[in-house]
């Protein structure tokens, strides 16, 4: 029953009535010791050697019972995480691989113990592995790198790996690596990376740029065309909205932001023409915000396009039709004046000649080319 209950706990038989054969028996069912009443003097030190014994079995127990349930937690880590996880001595040989790196991989975790990469033909596969298993082998460091591959089955995998020495009494005996499968973060940043580029080009072309403003941190994220076409270069690309207004005109300051809190206050889209940049370096551009209520929060998402060009190609064109108005009314102005004038000759030669016939006709002639020359 004391056996049941503990394997460790000493027990003594102490008796002068039981036979050897009856003791080795009891000693076969997990006494510790026997003595007869004979040996009554050898107890003490009995006892004292028998509780000594006991706690070093004890201590190695828990040092078992601690060992199994570390081992425990390591099986249960390599048998249920889904990222890869290897084990490789100094000699960078496999000791152990999970069933995730198997699996992948179509080789049985048995075949993996005690090869390495050339022997299991995976040479190939991750080409970086000898050079990063030798840094951390032959320099203690923690590696971490990523790699490219093709599984077995055909099918883009990119793995981030990281690489770690494994040391016993400060010697390097070995190294535990772990590999996430990072495939679609990469897809993602990689279309991310791309639509980025994409918009940056469009933006270019069209001389535009693009933000997000969210009220609740009062913070917009600019795009990164938006220095150059703004003319700024202190500003980081997340900025507050008040710094936004204080790129704008001064003269155009107050009906901007008048406007700009109305539709922000109201959900509702702003649209304004504006004018930012110094009164030396004068820029004209198109403002466009709207809400976007689909989300719990709302976003506004604004863009801003460049009409400089535009502005000053109006404005230098409205100068070319004042200056051809001038020309045209100096010239329309020189020219009916002299025909007034020879109309007036006309109607006093007339006065004073009797022959009037040929003279109406000819102020008939200056009246006409003058009504003609005012509708042209």
């Amino acid at each position: 029953m004391v056996r049941d209950f503990d394997e460790i706990i000493p027990i003594i038989i102490f008796t002068g009535t039981v036979g050897e054969e009856v003791a080795v028996r009891l000693i076969q069912q997990g006494a510790s010791d026997f003595y007869l009443k004979e040996s009554i003097k050898l107890i003490p030190k009995a006892i004292i050697k028998l509780i000594d014994h006991a706690e070093l079995r004890r201590k190695a127990q828990n040092y078992k019972d601690k060992h199994t349930h570390q081992s425990n937690i390591l099986e249960a880590i390599f048998y249920s995480i889904t990222d890869f996880l290897f084990l490789k001595n100094d000699q960078k040989r496999y000791l152990k691989v999970n069933k995730s790196m198997a699996d992948i991989l179509d080789i049985t975790e048995e075949n993996f113990e005690g090869k390495n990469n050339q022997e299991l033909n995976l040479a190939n596969y991750f080409p970086d592995s000898d050079r990063t298993d030798d840094e951390v082998l032959n320099h203690g460091k923690v590696v971490r790198y990523e790699v490219d591959i093709v599984n077995n089955e055909g099918r883009r995998m990119v793995l981030e790996t990281v690489k770690s020495p494994i040391k016993e009494k400060g010697v390097i005996t070995g190294l535990v690596g772990l590999s996430r499968d990072i495939t679609a973060k990469k897809v993602f940043n990689e279309e991310l990376h791309k639509n980025q580029q994409i918009l940056d080009r469009a933006e270019q072309i069209t001389r535009s740029a693009s933000f997000e403003y969210d009220p609740d941190t009062d913070m917009i994220t600019a795009s990164n065309n938006f220095k150059k076409l703004m003319n700024i270069g202190s500003v980081p690309q997340k900025f507050s909205l008040k710094r936004f207004t204080q790129l704008i005109y001064e003269a155009d300051l107050p009906l901007f932001v008048q406007e700009l809190d109305e539709a922000l206050h109201t959900k509702s889209q702003f649209e304004m023409e504006i004018r930012y940049g110094k009164a030396n370096d004068l820029r004209y551009g198109k403002i466009l915000i709207f809400p976007d209520l689909s989300l719990e929060k709302t976003l506004f998402y604004g863009t801003v396009v460049d009409t400089t060009i535009e502005r000053k190609s109006y404005l230098g064109m409205d100068q070319v039709q004042e200056r051809e108005r001038k020309v045209i009314s100096r010239e329309l102005h020189d020219n009916l004046g002299q025909k007034l004038t020879a109309a007036k000759m006309f109607l006093n030669h007339l006065s004073n000649n009797g022959d009037t016939h040929e003279l109406i006709h000819k102020l008939s002639a200056l009246i006409e080319d003058s009504i003609t020359d005012i509708r042209g």
